[in-house]
């Protein structure tokens, strides 16, 4: 009896694995359709909208044309023709549909720059949870991480120049407290005062990340989706507010994916802003958003890095990236370096090295189109099940360059 018991269990636990496992595979297919498809979808189906309204105003015209004696002599024919009032109800409809969308669209332009418009319940939808959970795909802070296998928390130091630009974090494994697991993290800022201490995380994030300040976060590398910067700043999968309390995160992307109707609200929906100047500037000039605690994460390398994706490299493009830090010095914002360790591995890529005709046909069109074609392959539009762990640095606050650029 208590066999079957057993028995019984492990299969219900198998089939609520088995489960899991489906969802994350339908969640994981669905993002990469999405992402593939999104944009072209929703042009067709505008396309095709302003297609039927043509079509249907033809065919209205012709048949007003045509009844055109009988209508005027009797005006309820046009009623009672349930045909032709069928086609009418179409053409209105599809009518309104353009006209309304086509005047928001208008008043709506350039909200991409302006902090988007970000849904809230759309972060923590359950999709996301699963695709993270596929890979799996985890957010670490390098000087908070933790050890859970021995069950304990190791204790940094953080060490802070005058100009913040020289960050360590160093294990503590010297000192143990008998009492408690639990370690004190400490930091220590150089010629200012010392922050308290704190027994628990969340509350040394805070006062290593303050609210108070804007943060501009260099990531690398761009793989080919970005699907662990998606993940872990524009979705609560890993309990970004949680572990950042108080800062708002912003992932940047090409303007052309604002272009498409439909789709850019589907983007706006997400915390995603323009990678263009103004959109940055936006969000990182306290004087122009209007709050503090901006968390804006630029993937430096963009397409042109995606290009160099492949399982087991990591190729960064930082050449000619002097504006990501110009606009750090303008806005008084803290860059913050972040490593997603994993990201080239869900793909592999064809063979493309630099002077060949498949790379020389990428750069092309990457120059004309704004974002790179690149021809990758896993399990057919599946990526690999890899681990991918984004680690982010302590942020660098520069005052002293900063101080040097206000006086040139």
């Amino acid at each position: 009896m208590y066999k079957c018991i057993i028995k019984l269990f492990s299969n219900f636990s198998d089939l609520i694995q088995l489960k899991q496992i489906i969802f994350q595979f339908l969640s994981v297919t669905s993002f990469i359709v999405m992402f593939l498809f999104g944009a072209t979808t929703c042009w067709l189906l505008w396309l095709y909208l302003i297609i039927k309204f043509i079509k249907l105003f033809y065919i209205i015209t012709n048949q007003l044309i045509m009844n055109n004696h009988n209508i005027i002599y009797n005006p309820m024919e046009f009623i009672y023709n349930e045909q032709l009032f069928d086609l009418f109800r179409q053409f209105i409809t599809i009518l309104l549909m353009i006209t309304i969308y086509w005047i928001y669209w208008n008043i709506d332009k350039g909200s991409e720059e302006k902090g988007s418009h970000p849904k809230y319940f759309i972060r923590n939808l359950i999709i996301w949870k699963y695709i993270a959970h596929y890979f799996p795909i985890k957010l670490v802070i390098s000087e908070l991480y933790n050890n859970n296998n021995k069950d304990n928390e190791h204790a940094t130091e953080v060490t802070e120049s005058n100009i913040m630009a020289d960050q360590s974090c160093d294990n503590n494994n010297e000192e143990e407290d008998q009492n408690s697991n639990d370690k004190i993290c400490t930091q220590t800022i150089r010629n200012k005062e010392d922050y308290p201490k704190h027994e628990n995380n969340l509350a040394c994030i805070k006062e290593l990340f303050p609210p108070s300040n804007n943060y501009l976060v260099g990531y690398h590398p761009h793989g080919i989706f970005g699907i662990g910067a998606f993940i872990n700043f524009l979705t609560e999968a890993n309990q970004f507010s949680e572990k950042f309390p108080g800062i708002t995160p912003w992932l940047t992307t090409l303007e052309i994916n604002f272009k498409a109707p439909f789709y850019r609200d589907l983007l706006l929906s997400f915390n995603l802003v323009a990678a263009t100047y103004k959109g940055l500037s936006y969000l990182l000039d306290p004087q122009q958003c209007g709050n503090t605690g901006n968390f804006v994460v630029v993937v430096l390398g963009g397409a042109p890095e995606a290009l160099d994706s492949r399982p087991g490299k990591y190729v960064f493009h930082t050449n000619r990236r002097y504006g990501f830090f110009k606009l750090a010095l303008t806005t008084g914002s803290h860059l913050v370096p972040c490593v997603s360790f994993g990201e080239p591995n869900m793909f592999k890529q064809v063979y493309n090295p630099e002077g060949s005709c498949i790379r020389y046909f990428q750069n092309r069109f990457t120059e004309m189109a704004t974002f790179s074609p690149p021809f990758f392959y896993a399990r057919f539009l599946l990526p690999y099940r890899t681990d991918v762990n984004t680690v982010s640095k302590l942020n660098i606050y520069h005052l002293k360059y900063f101080r040097l650029y206000e006086t040139k």
